[in-house]
């Protein structure tokens, strides 16, 4: 393939599974385009995924590339993911989604429209079962929805895209940096689109780009949502702390983050609800990651 305008990147590790339900779509549309590829990024994978990438080509008619990268991280997957990636765009979705009809088209008419240097797309989460009563509706975006509305609307900075549908042009990507590797817990697209946000370049949403999450059941228990809150909190205080390395700084927010911890940790208590209990081990996450620092 010459000419290459799209390319769409997906980074996996050990998720044969969830490949499987993902490919068979991004082939299905990429096939349509002469100018669009399908690159899946194998982070060091041990059980099938080659063989799943395999089967999907041979099935859908279109070559889905494979590139093995084995260094752990989906910083470094991403990044590896821009390093062989031929087009002059780059589309990230993650291995568990499910991408809308057109999302391949309507990606590729955004960027031939020059219509912004980012988009940002919609997700919609698809929760196996029913969700449990404890666990509010308005809470959708803990499991990854997205929360910009239903208008298409610009994003600055705090607001950003999320990791799991997303593009920029190679141009954003290299200017910024890439992914920063040490980043290894949530808050990657975090401080990436914190670096984006220092230069001229636009990010526009669109809730008519729109991918699908499938959330199964094993994730809807408090305690498998107490600790993903919990690494989101040691995630997030490592995007601080890049970009913020001021030790006094650090030592004033890790005492900001206990008295937090301390005060929700009292109201769950006395209140038991969820999203108590959820801010309670975000908090803590905080706490010891700044207490740990950057490694």
């Amino acid at each position: 393939m010459s000419g290459v305008f799209l390319s769409i990147i997906v980074c996996t590790r050990n998720r044969a599974d969830e490949l499987t339900g993902c490919l068979p779509a991004l082939a299905s549309q990429a096939k349509e385009f002469s100018d669009v590829e399908v690159v899946v990024v194998d982070n060091g994978s041990t059980d099938s995924t080659r063989g799943v990438v395999g089967r999907a080509s041979a099935e859908s008619g279109f070559t889905l590339r494979y590139a093995y990268h084995g260094e752990p991280g989906l910083c470094r997957a991403r990044n590896h993911g821009r390093d062989v990636a031929r087009g002059r765009v780059l589309a990230y979705v993650d291995d568990d989604v499910r991408v809308g009809p057109a999302w391949i088209k309507q990606v590729r008419e955004h960027f031939l429209a020059r219509k912004s240097d980012c988009l940002a797309g919609r997700v919609k989460v698809d929760v196996e079962g029913e969700l449990p009563t404890w666990f509010p509706k308005d809470l959708l975006w803990i499991l990854g929805e997205t929360t910009f509305g239903d208008r298409v609307r610009r994003l600055s900075f705090p607001l950003h895209p999320q990791g799991n549908n997303f593009a920029v042009t190679k141009e954003v990507f290299d200017t910024a940096g890439g992914f920063d590797p040490k980043i290894t817990l949530y808050g990657d697209e975090t401080e990436f689109f914190r670096r984006v946000g220092q230069h001229d370049f636009t990010t526009l949403y669109d809730p008519g780009v729109v991918v699908t999450q499938s959330i199964p059941a094993h994730r809807l228990s408090q305690k498998a949502l107490g600790h993903k809150a919990y690494i989101w909190g040691r995630g997030s205080a490592m995007v601080w702390m890049l970009a913020s390395p001021n030790t006094l700084r650090r030592a004033a927010k890790t005492v900001e983050y206990m008295l937090r911890a301390v005060y929700v940790g009292c109201r769950w208590c006395l209140s038991p609800r969820f999203g108590r209990y959820f801010t309670f081990w975000h908090n803590c996450g905080y706490v010891r990651q700044f207490i740990s620092g950057i490694k």
